[in-house]
């Protein structure tokens, strides 16, 4: 079962690159090509999915002792918006952001304890099915019916395809969790105050940047904006969105070590 796997993930490597390359083959049975794309880009990537625990914590000893920043992340530990403390509003006191989450609790988190804020764009697709009826003139039925029936009624079925993008942050407060997860179309920003702006995209970027300035401790990663390949990914489980599980999956390799 997906929730049953577990990936090696690499949050660093030795180098030269393909001197890491060759110790990740000759450890994980990768070919040398296979290894080598695993390694391109930045970390965190992720280098193998494997079923059993005891062989992923093998592979990660192996290679921390060739060098390498590695650890093991269950697919079943990967946190979605069901697990994520969903942020509704919040506001900014002295030493702390006060988060208003779903249901109307209240989270407060000082800017002391945020270790790392994760900002992305996540792609969601829906398929549309639209159903036209229109009447055309038929011989055949005119003849046939004595002039009765002058017409055919056709109907056509077309599909498209509707993709929306919706900008994301998570917070990751230091050994604690769950992530508390804003979105540009679901926070209400009445908060601003006279700073409001029309656009949801201005008020999303005007919340992130006061974050950031009251927290320049944490650690800020935006490469799920355009999201990269890292490296191995499992497939999205039966009936679940690829683009926000691929979005998920990245985000808890980012998140490794908070």
């Amino acid at each position: 079962m997906l929730a049953e796997m577990h990936l090696v993930a690499l949050t660093g490597w030795p180098s030269p690159v393909e001197q890491a390359a060759a110790a990740l083959a000759r450890r994980s049975g990768l070919t040398p090509y296979d290894a080598r794309t695993r390694l391109s880009g930045e970390p965190p990537r992720v280098a193998a999915i494997l079923a059993d625990f005891v062989a992923a914590e093998a592979l990660v000893a192996g290679l921390v002792a060739d060098g390498f920043s590695a650890s093991v992340l269950s697919v079943a530990g990967v946190e979605h918006d069901a697990d994520r403390d969903l942020v509704s509003g919040l506001s900014f006191g002295p030493d702390a952001i006060a988060f208003t989450l779903r249901g109307g609790r209240t989270r407060e988190v000082r800017y002391a304890a945020i270790a790392l804020i994760v900002r992305g764009v996540r792609a969601t697709s829906s398929t549309v099915v639209e159903e036209s009826t229109s009447k055309k003139f038929s011989a055949g039925r005119a003849i046939l019916s004595g002039g009765l029936i002058m017409r055919k009624t056709t109907t056509t079925t077309t599909s498209r395809t509707d993709e929306a993008r919706e900008s994301f942050a998570y917070f990751y407060e230091a050994g604690r969790g769950p992530a508390l997860a804003i979105y540009e179309h679901r926070l209400d920003y009445r908060f601003l105050g006279a700073a409001i702006a029309p656009a949801a995209s201005a008020n999303f970027a005007l919340v992130l940047r006061k974050v950031r300035e009251r927290a320049p401790g944490a650690r800020y990663d935006e490469r799920l904006v355009r999201p990269p390949g890292f490296g191995a990914m499992p497939l999205a489980p039966s009936g679940a969105d690829a683009n926000e599980w691929r979005s998920d999956v990245a985000a808890a390799v980012i998140a490794l070590g908070v």
